[in-house]
């Protein structure tokens, strides 16, 4: 006879229910079967971390104060959709089909930039976590920076298509105002890695092309 699937841990249950609907902190004790300080503990965690917040109360006709009402927040759901990468890839592959190889990385690089111009983080590890990666930066010899990823928060895109690092690196070089090169890496599974430097005003810019080595590049297309 085929097992039940074991019960969800009480916060990703309290996630489910949000997603249908906005409740109160009883009406999730009451459907979760927890007690009410034991949801009010998820929730909190679960507000600390950006994905649920207070959108109002319940006025219920009771004398004292009406209770809170909790949801999830965009941010929450944007994490909880699996739809992202695949469509951003989907969409790089059909750029570069009906553009090339520059213009691509030309488009991608303009998307970086706006992302880079309303980044709220100060230094490249907190962009990088900022977009899902869990990041560590290292000094480099040349008084550079090195930031690499333990993963990639574009993977499936990234391993479909390795130019979109360039839209990574635009929005890191636009918020951070630094050179930055891509060295990322593209075997088994991607993971992000950057060098950063200080501009240089006598430096020859860049191409985009450039930015994306050639070899990092799939072969036969272009």
């Amino acid at each position: 006879m085929k097992q039940a699937a074991p019960p969800l841990p009480s916060r990703d249950r309290i996630i489910e229910l949000l997603l249908w609907e906005p409740r109160t902190v009883d009406e999730l004790a009451s459907e979760i079967g927890l007690t009410l300080n034991g949801v009010r503990a998820q929730l909190s965690g679960l507000e600390r971390d950006g994905l649920v917040a207070r959108i109002g109360v319940r006025h219920v006709g009771e004398v004292g104060k009406p209770p809170s009402i909790y949801a999830l927040t965009q941010r929450a759901e944007a994490e909880l959709s699996a739809a992202y990468q695949p469509a951003l890839l989907a969409l790089v592959e059909s750029l570069r089909e009906s553009v090339g190889c520059d213009q691509l990385l030309a488009h991608l690089s303009a998307a970086g930039q706006r992302l880079g111009a309303e980044v709220q983080a100060t230094t490249a590890v907190g962009i990088l976590e900022r977009l899902g990666a869990r990041a560590r930066s290292t000094s480099l010899p040349d008084g550079g920076e090195r930031v690499e990823g333990a993963s990639c928060p574009l993977a499936v895109a990234v391993a479909g298509e390795p130019a979109t690092c360039e839209l990574v690196r635009s929005m890191l070089a636009t918020g951070l105002d630094r050179e930055v090169t891509i060295r990322c890496n593209y075997e088994t599974r991607p993971t992000c890695c950057f060098e950063l430097h200080e501009k240089d005003c006598h430096k020859r810019e860049t191409t985009t092309r450039e930015r994306v080595p050639e070899e990092r590049l799939p072969h036969g297309r272009g």
